[in-house]
């Protein structure tokens, strides 16, 4: 069974639709609420895959410090750093990731 397996019109405006049995909705849809399939492929040309996964050091990814971009203190009195930190996926491509961290979770 196809996930949204089209049949026969109930009226000349309305499509009744195949939808699975978890999906707790009804089953017959107006036209203007349809749209035809389209290959994601030829919709997205010359979108870039997403990049690979940065290399991971005992299951954590290997992240180096860039820059201090901020900083804040808490209502608790403690203060956390804006870190933006990047880690090389290959030669050619870097993954940027910016959080919020305490000193001293920083590594020395």
């Amino acid at each position: 069974m196809a996930l949204l397996d089209r049949r026969p019109h109930v009226t000349p405006v309305t499509f009744r639709l195949r939808l699975p049995a978890t999906w707790k909705i009804h089953n017959a849809f107006h036209v203007q609420f349809l749209k035809p399939y389209r290959d994601p492929n030829t919709i997205f040309v010359g979108r870039q895959p997403p990049p690979p996964p940065p290399v991971l050091v005992q299951n954590e990814p290997e992240y180096e410090i860039e820059s201090v971009l901020a900083h804040r203190r808490r209502r608790n009195g403690t203060v956390e750093l804006l870190i933006r930190k990047f880690a090389n996926a290959n030669l050619l491509l870097r993954i940027y990731a910016k959080r919020w961290e305490t000193p001293t979770s920083l590594p020395t």
